[in-house]
């Protein structure tokens, strides 16, 4: 079994509930250990095999939902995210599902790249993410750009932004928004206001917490792999 505890001591609530306030995401000083990464990596690709895996770009991605569901060592997330997530919403909130996650390169042609930006939601919504092999600029990192994660942002950025419009109104009921999809333009636009975006690119091992209201995408797997563990909250 795979041995999480040091990031339980380490937990210190005030400083990491200031810091998600203030720049939406919080990196951990400890790191998952090596052998750890090489179990938890093996058995995402022995579970990468099963039927119930959702795959993408044209076969380069493997996404094991549920994960803490069919392999014990998964469900150590589940039991982490669950101790710091009431700290930081203020209530209580149980993860719903543990992403195990396989990129390796992607073909260019699998999707059209300048659509990736989203938000997960209008509303605060964490995240934990262990990041389980090195993550480079090519190995297709987490971007995001940090502070778009405050209510005052997004108010403001609604209509500049297109997250919500007119064709929005018949999605109502179909859970769709246009802040699920947008352009690289809109996001390249706001560097001249001082939002610069961030690629996450960090040592195999790495933990961190995350607010994916703000805006954010998984950049395309141009080399290499990556593999990664993420918990959901709602």
């Amino acid at each position: 079994m795979i041995n999480l505890s040091a990031f339980y001591d380490e937990l210190a609530s005030a400083p990491v509930v200031r810091q998600m306030a203030d720049r939406g995401m919080h990196f951990f000083e400890n790191k998952i250990s090596a052998n750890d990464c090489n179990y938890l990596r093996d058995r995402i690709d022995e579970l990468a095999e099963n039927d119930d895996v959702e795959v993408n770009y044209e076969g380069s991605e493997h996404r094991i939902w549920h994960a803490h569901k069919k392999a014990a060592a998964f469900a150590e997330f589940e039991k982490l995210s669950n101790s710091i997530m009431p700290r930081l919403y203020g209530r209580p909130s149980l993860a719903h599902n543990v992403l195990a996650i396989r990129n390796h390169k992607v073909p260019l042609t699998a999707e059209r790249m300048t659509t990736r930006w989203h938000l997960d939601s209008f509303r605060k919504q964490l995240k934990l993410f262990a990041f389980l092999t090195d993550v480079t600029e090519k190995d297709g990192p987490l971007e995001v750009v940090p502070y778009t994660h405050t209510t005052s942002f997004k108010l403001r950025a609604s209509i500049p932004m297109g997250y919500y419009r007119l064709r929005d109104i018949p999605k109502y009921l179909q859970g769709r928004r246009s802040w699920q999809s947008i352009h690289d333009d809109k996001v390249a636009n706001l560097g001249h206001k001082g939002f610069m975006s961030k690629r996450i690119t960090v040592p195999a091992g790495t933990l961190m917490l995350i607010d994916t209201s703000a805006l954010h995408r998984a950049s395309p797997c141009l080399d290499g792999e990556r593999y990664a563990v993420t918990v959901y909250h709602r």
